[in-house]
């Protein structure tokens, strides 16, 4: 009897490694042959300063020039001097930050790439402080490949440096309150994963663009008929010069939209989508540029210099506008499609608590809760409800 047993446990034993081998082989460690994958960063990141925290927000690029799709299992960032200051970022929280360039065949899956496409990564990472921001990120991506044998791998990528200059303080673009910031800084707005290919190179000039619309006690941005412009809050407001500076740009002519999610006035093309603005260079190649304004409002030229305060025309709904507007952003080039944008932080702002009523719409309907908060050298979040100094 103890001897058939023994021989019913070597039978087992031998099918359980029988079972095991038919599995596919997982290789954890270095291996000979990993995945042809590509990494790049399109630029390194300045702080963004909100509310006294920082973000780090900024894009990788990955391509795969593989012949078999490459599963993506999570990318990591960490200064190279110290790994405990480690980012990490996978399963649905990486899903949502990554964005193929190519239209998968049947269910989606954005964390694989398939043999030649490229796939964005949106990266946001907070931080409690700016001095808690590290001075260099090295970048790990983790992966899984399988050439006959599954494999899991990571790839280094080479450092980046992090700017250690604070954000440009600025003025206000506008006056008063109270205005929604549409669109504003977040991972998954209509700004943030605004990109654009122009002379070859791959721009985010959106990073951090807000469209201002002004809302009443109700939360909506207009009273009376929705499809004329002089019923919005906003229309025909002042916009303000938030730095002195030097006109480098500008574009009037344009006419204005009837209040409408898809009709155009113009053709919608590189010339026309900010409609008539103005870009004014504040220095440190920064530029400063309003969009949608009402034709006939500008009240500068090119080569002007203006003062910090100063108007320089009227709130409108021209170009690329669904209604009454100001699209607002700082970048590395006067171009609202062809810079990169850039942080920045208001000198003084108040802030009021909200909730959103009503999402479905754009912009949502956004009803204040309490009284205002003012905060000193900040940007904010989208949809927050600021009231700018009169």
């Amino acid at each position: 009897m103890k001897q058939r047993i023994i021989f019913l446990r070597t039978v087992a034993l031998l099918v359980a490694l029988a079972a095991i081998t038919c599995e596919p082989q997982v290789a954890a460690a270095k291996s000979p042959r990993p995945a042809l994958l590509a990494v790049q960063i399109v630029r390194p990141p300045d702080p963004m300063i909100v509310f006294g925290k920082a973000y780090l927000v900024y894009e990788l690029v990955l391509t795969s020039y593989d012949s078999v799709p490459v599963k993506i299992l999570g990318v990591r960032a960490a200064d190279p001097h110290d790994l405990r200051t480690q980012i990490k970022f996978e399963g649905d929280a990486l899903a949502k930050m990554m964005n193929p360039i190519a239209a998968k065949n049947g269910a989606p899956d954005s964390t694989t790439l398939d043999s030649g496409e490229t796939c964005l990564v949106y990266m946001w990472s907070s931080f409690e402080s700016a001095e808690q921001v590290p001075k260099r990120l090295s970048h790990f991506i983790r992966y899984r490949v399988n050439h006959g044998m599954v494999v899991e791998d990571e790839i280094e990528v080479a450092p980046i440096t992090i700017s250690s200059a604070p954000p440009r303080s600025v003025g206000s673009p506008l006056r008063g309150g109270d205005w929604i910031a549409d669109g504003g800084p977040s991972n998954d707005s209509y700004h943030r994963r605004a990109r654009m290919v122009i002379d070859g190179t791959l721009y985010f000039a959106q990073r951090f663009a807000i469209d201002y619309e002004k809302i009443g006690p109700d939360g909506r941005t207009y009273a009376g008929d929705p499809k004329q412009n002089r019923s919005y809050m906003a229309y025909a407001a002042g916009l303000i010069a938030v730095a002195d500076g030097k006109v480098v740009a500008l574009h009037d002519g344009v006419p204005e939209n009837v209040p409408d999610l898809v009709a155009r006035a113009v053709k919608i093309d590189l010339e026309t989508a900010a409609g008539n603005f103005v870009a004014i260079d504040i220095g440190y190649r920064r530029y400063a540029l309003y969009g949608h304004m009402i034709p006939g409002s500008l009240t500068v030229k090119k080569g002007d210099f203006v003062k910090r305060g100063q108007v320089l025309g009227r709130l409108g709904n021209s170009g690329n506008s669904t209604e009454p507007h100001l699209h607002f952003q700082i970048a590395d080039a006067p171009s609202f499609l062809g810079g990169n944008g850039l942080p920045y932080v208001y000198d003084q702002v108040d802030v009021k608590p909200s909730r959103i009523v009503n999402a479905k719409v754009d912009p949502p309907v956004v009803q204040v809760t309490g009284p205002a908060r003012r905060f000193l050298a900040t940007l904010f979040m989208q949809n927050d409800i600021v009231a700018f100094p009169k």
